[in-house]
């Protein structure tokens, strides 16, 4: 769901070509892992992304920058907005 319905089968990161080797990695790792915290990277992407930001406990923003991270943004609102629509017809 996530990396086909939220991410239409794209990595994250520019220029957002579909991943050979697809891998959904925790974005925040100060966060718990959910629906909205896990992104989609090619596997040397995720190896960056979990060296830097978990293990160098960098932000995301500052190892890809403000153009991810509004992607990030948008995406989570979409996730929210459809769980929200999904509570509401339960």
């Amino acid at each position: 769901m996530v990396f086909e319905d939220v991410y239409r089968g794209r990595s994250i990161l520019p220029p957002h070509d579909v991943p050979n080797k697809p891998v959904l990695v925790r974005w925040d790792f100060t966060r718990p892992l959910s629906v909205d915290n896990v992104v989609p990277m090619d596997q040397p992407d995720a190896d960056k992304h979990v060296r830097r930001c978990h293990d160098l406990k960098e932000k995301p923003e500052d190892v890809w920058g403000q153009e991810v991270r509004a992607v990030y943004e948008r995406r989570t609102q979409e996730i929210l907005k459809d769980k929200q629509w999904f509570m509401e017809m339960s």
